[in-house]
Formats: C-alpha cells, structure tokens, sequence
C-alpha cells in the first residue's frame, strides 16, 4: 500500500512538469513537520512462542530550515529538528499461561505505548525543482546527523489474584544501544509539491523516507508464565515511513528576478552591525543583557558573535557565543555558544562554577538601517547529564 502511494505521487508530479510557473530562486525559512510511522522496529521471541508483537506507532518531527534555491532549479536545504520514535510492543495472553484473577475469563491483552525517545537532528539535504502549473514537483535527499542521546526504559505490569496477592506479569528493559553519547548518519528522501502563494512563501506536500542501518533502541522483554520466565528482545533502527508538511517564507529573491538598479538610483541606506538586546530565557538560560555584533562593518547579516551577562537563582550567567544572521528584515539566525555559570552563594553547597554548552535557531526581526529589533529562538542546552532540547527564548534590543 505505501509503494502504491509512492508511485502515485511520482506519476502525479510527473503530470504536473513541464508547464508555466515556477518556484524563484532564492533564500526561505522553512517550518517543518513530518508525522510518520516506524518500519524497523521489531520483536524477537523463543521459538514456538508469539505472545509480544510488535506495535508500529505514530511518530513526528518538527523543526525550522533554511532553503536555498538556485536558479539552475536545484536546492540545499539545512537547519536544526527535533525527533519523536515511539516504542511500542503488545501482547495477548491466555489465562490458562498465568496467575490472572477470576475476573479475566479469556485473553488479557495491552497494548504498551506510553514511551518515546527524543533526538535532535540536523538535515543536509540536496533538492531539485521542476516547474508546473500550480504546484511545482521537486525532489529532495541526503542524510540526518543526528544526536543520539544515551537513554533507559522500565515498564512492568502486576497482577493481583482473589486472595490480594501480587503476581508480575510481564517488564521490560530498554535502552540506548549506546551507553554513551553519539553522532549518528540516517539516510533520507523525500518527493513533495510546492506551491507559490502570496509573496512568494511555499506551501509544500509530500511523502518522506528516512533509512538507518544503525540500532538506536534494543533491550529485553520478560513474560512471568507458571512454568517459568520467557525473555523476548526488542530493537528499533529507527527507520520510518512519513507525510511532508512545509510551510517556507522568502526572506531574499534571486537577483535573477529583480530589476537592475539604475545607474542615478539613490544608494542603499547602510544596515547596523550592532545590536543590544534583553534576553529571557534562551541561550542565557535566564534573563541576560547582551552584544551582537557582526564581523562586517555596516551589515545587519553574515558572521558574528555575542556576549552577554545575566542571573538565574544563586548564579551570575556569562553566555559567549557564535552566530550566523541571514539577509533580510526577517532572517534566519544559528548558532552555538557556551555559558559560564558561577555559583554567588557559596551555602547552597552547589559547586563553583558550572560549564553549559548551546545552540541556537531561530528568527531574528531586524530594521533596515537603525531601530528595535526581536528574536525568537529554539536553544537546546547541554549539561553533563545530557541534552535538554525543550528550551526556548525571546529578545528584545536595538540596532545602533
């Protein structure tokens, strides 16, 4: 059924090549989001036995892009996404293999899928567009460097028979394959239709694959039978089969679309290289004051850095960070950074100093020349006990 509908969409944007208008070549921000259903994860039990099964379950990723498009009709794609796989697994047990109460008079059956593993990826992807009459087909592929978080899952179920007394029933014991942090390469593809809407944004629809070879969930399964413990296993390669939903807003048309400037054209007003701006939350993790500077003279874009000073609780927070600002009033802004804590209260016996690692994506809201500025910002931190990937943050400064 799904190879059908991949076919389907082919020969559908196939249909659609080949007529008027097109997508402009330029620069876009993308949001994104990709519900899917796991393919790869499955259950291994003893042989003769198929009490656990596996259960695909529905799954998601979200996140914020920037799209490039050339106008030789191909693309480049990057930003930074966030992952859900759930784990899920069911069984059907006959009363008679159990010590289940008088009340159970057949199968007991559950249906496990209170878990899921959150990873955050970054897509580095190549595209082509085609050109059609309302909807532009275009095809994408490339892989996911994703950060894989060390993780443990414990589930268990007891039962209690007529005389109150407690039975297990079934646990089970799942984790990271590895114990330790990593990076890991999953391959993707996608085929999607793109349409042009008012200022030239896209609204964007397709199928998505996304293919790994690396096992990124395993563990062990135990069912408590009367004649003893039966052990299944359980793993998960994280692959899956999904919809592409997108909606890109253009932040900078080619120069292929726009007019040349006359040679008595009135000069462009220089752009501000600096910004102060109060931040809360976000990569100070509190509320911060910082400067944002970039490292070319008279350009609100390109290159630059940050660095700030702030409070949260006992602790002074001395952010420092790298940064890349796309073109236009609305613009893409990345980067990574690093944060200093120093503990002011030395009762609170927490140690002195505290190191934090961080990472920005975002919008930043600028002026054409001098004037208020704002961000907004996805900013998932690191500690020594793993990654915290639900931390956002807000600013609010002026360009000079």
């Amino acid at each position: 059924m799904k190879a059908r509908a991949v076919v389907c969409l082919i020969m559908f944007s196939i249909s659609f090549s080949g007529f008027g208008q097109e997508v402009r070549p330029g620069q876009y921000l993308s949001i994104n989001l990709q519900p899917f259903s796991g393919v790869s994860n499955k259950v291994v039990n003893p042989p003769g036995r198929s009490y656990i099964q596996t259960s695909h379950l529905p799954g998601a990723s979200f996140g914020l892009n920037y799209l490039k498009l050339y106008a030789n009709s191909l693309a480049f794609t990057t930003g930074l996404n966030y992952q859900i796989t759930p784990v899920g697994f069911k069984y059907d047990i006959e009363k008679q293999d159990f010590d289940l109460p008088a009340s159970y008079t057949g199968m007991y059956h559950e249906r496990i899928d209170d878990y899921s593993v959150g990873q955050v990826f970054v897509p580095i992807r190549l595209g082509y567009f085609l050109k059609g009459r309302k909807w532009n087909p275009n095809v994408f592929a490339g892989v996911n460097a994703m950060f894989i978080t060390s993780y443990e899952l414990e589930y268990s179920v007891t039962t209690i028979d007529d005389q109150n007394t407690p039975h297990p029933l079934f646990s089970s014991y799942l984790h990271s394959a590895q114990h330790e942090p990593k990076l890991g390469l999953t391959y993707n593809a996608s085929i999607n239709l793109s349409r042009v809407l008012k200022k030239g944004n896209l609204l964007s629809v397709g199928l998505t694959a996304n293919l790994s070879s690396a096992t990124i969930t395993e563990g062990d399964l135990y069912l408590y039978l009367k004649n003893g413990v039966e052990s299944s296993t359980y793993s998960d390669k994280g692959s899956y089969l999904g919809l592409n939903f997108s909606y890109s807003f253009a932040t900078k048309k080619s120069s292929l679309t726009t007019p040349p400037v006359r040679e008595n054209a009135v000069q462009k007003t220089k752009s501000s290289s600096t910004m102060v701006y109060a931040e809360f939350l976000g990569a100070g993790l509190g509320f911060t004051a910082n400067l944002d500077q970039r490292f070319k003279k008279d350009q609100s874009s390109g290159l630059g850095f940050r660095v700030g000073a702030g409070f949260v609780a006992s602790y002074l927070n001395l952010p420092i960070g790298i940064n890349y600002v796309g073109t236009g009033r609305r613009a893409l802004e990345a980067g990574v950074g690093y944060i200093q804590m120093v503990n002011l209260d030395p009762t609170n016996g927490d140690q002195k100093l505290k190191s934090i690692g961080t990472t920005t994506l975002g919008i930043r809201f600028k002026p054409v020349a001098k004037g208020f500025g704002f961000r907004v910002n996805w900013d998932p931190f690191y500690t020594g006990n793993g990654m915290q990937p639900l931390f956002f943050g807000g600013s609010v400064g002026f360009y000079f």
